[in-house]
C-alpha cells in the first residue's frame, strides 16, 4: 500500500533516468532532491549496476530515500583472502589476514560455516587463528572493505586472489600486497584451468600500468606473510589465471 516502507536490492534494468528504472520488476523513482545517494551519485545509476533501495510506495512505483551503490559488485577488482585471522578490532571494525588490513561496514554479510555453527556470527565473535573465507573490494578510500566474512574450519591451505601487483620470474609473484612464492613444481593453469608450463604462464602476466593480470593463489604459509605455492613443504601450490 502507499506508504508503506520498502527496501529492494538487484541490478538495475530498463534504466531511462534516476526518475525511472527498475530493480527484479520494481519500478523505481530515486529523482527526489532529498534522496541520499552512499558510495555513489545519481551519474552512476545504469543498467548492470548493483544496488539496494529504501523508500515508500506510492501506488506502483519505489519513492526511494536512500540508494547504496554495492561497490563489491562494481569493483573489478574483488578479492578473496583464504587465511588465519591475525588480528581482529571490534571497535575499529576491521580485521588482519595475511597482514592486509580489511575493513567491515553495514553492508558486511557474516557466516559461520565452522563446526561451532553460530547461528549469528559479528565481529566479536572471532578469535585470533580462526580461518577465514573473506570477499572484500577496494574501497573509495583506497582501502579495501570486506562484502562477506565467513568462519570455516581450520586448513593449512592459503589462497589468495586479486590482481597481480609484481613479480620476480619464476620465483614470486605479489597478489593485492601478498607474496606468493612459486617455483618449477608448482602448478600453472591458464584462464580455463589448464596446466600450463612455468615459462608459458609467466609470459601471460600483466602487470600495471597495463590492466594487471588476476590471479588466484594457493599454498601453505611461508615466513611471515609469505604465500608458499612451491610444493616443496606440502602437496599444496598452484597458481591460476582468474577471472
Amino acid at each position: 500500500p502507499d506508504a508503506s516502507l520498502v527496501s529492494v536490492e538487484g541490478y538495475v534494468t530498463g534504466f531511462v533516468s534516476a526518475a525511472n528504472f527498475m530493480i527484479d520488476g520494481q519500478k523505481v523513482d530515486a529523482s527526489a532532491t532529498t534522496t541520499v545517494f552512499r558510495n555513489g551519485t545519481a551519474a552512476d545509476l545504469a543498467d548492470g549496476v548493483k544496488v539496494q533501495v529504501e523508500g515508500t510506495m506510492a501506488g506502483t512505483v519505489l519513492m526511494a530515500s536512500k540508494v547504496t551503490f554495492r561497490l563489491e559488485a562494481m569493483s573489478q577488482n574483488q578479492l578473496q583472502f583464504e587465511a588465519p585471522l591475525q588480528a581482529v578490532d571490534p571497535a575499529a571494525g576491521r580485521i588482519t589476514v595475511l597482514g592486509q588490513v580489511i575493513g567491515v561496514d553495514p553492508l558486511t554479510q557474516f557466516r559461520d560455516q565452522s563446526t561451532a555453527a553460530l547461528r549469528t556470527l559479528t565481529l566479536a565473535d572471532l578469535k585470533v587463528g580462526d580461518r577465514l573465507d573473506v570477499r572484500a573490494y577496494g574501497d573509495a578510500a583506497g582501502g579495501l572493505t570486506a562484502s562477506r566474512v565467513e568462519r570455516t574450519d581450520a586448513d593449512e591451505k592459503l589462497v589468495v586472489k586479486g590482481p597481480l601487483d609484481a613479480l620476480q620470474a619464476m620465483t614470486q609473484l605479489t597478489v593485492i600486497g601478498v607474496d606468493v612464492h612459486t617455483g618449477s613444481n608448482t602448478r600453472y593453469r591458464d584462464v580455463l584451468g589448464n596446466l600450463i608450463a612455468q615459462d608459458v604462464f609467466f609470459g601471460l602476466l600483466q602487470l600495471p600500468p597495463a590492466v594487471p593480470t588476476r590471479l588466484r593463489a594457493q599454498g601453505v604459509a611461508g615466513s611471515g606473510d609469505v604465500v608458499d605455492a612451491t610444493r616443496s613443504t606440502s602437496t599444496t601450490g598452484e597458481v591460476a589465471i582468474a577471472n
